[in-house]
């Protein structure tokens, strides 16, 4: 087996149970398919679907910061986000490892 490395993610807990269930389904782990996901991703030069704008459009972006944050998004600090958004490539801030 090759060399891997650990990315840490957060993400809420019901959406981890619900990819849980449905990867479970398919006979992978969710670190399973985030590895299809990234292969994927490789082999097409980007998303391997076509990121469609207008459902992030019709929701807005701040129904998106609050529904994520809990708060309206005025109220949020660039620290909360991070440097990087919501992935952290490595830093010891908790959370649970994906291998």
């Amino acid at each position: 087996m090759p060399k891997t490395v650990t990315i840490r993610l957060r993400i809420e807990p019901d959406i981890k149970a619900q990819a849980e269930a449905v990867f479970s389904s398919l006979g992978i782990t969710v670190a399973d398919a985030i590895n299809v996901f990234l292969h994927s991703s490789i082999m097409e030069g980007g998303f391997p679907f076509q990121p469609k704008h207008s459902s992030l459009q019709s929701v807005g972006l701040e129904t998106l910061f609050e529904a994520h944050y809990g708060k309206p998004m005025a109220a949020i600090s660039r620290e909360e986000i991070g440097p990087y958004g919501e992935i952290d490539w490595g830093n010891d801030v908790g959370g649970e490892i994906i291998e």
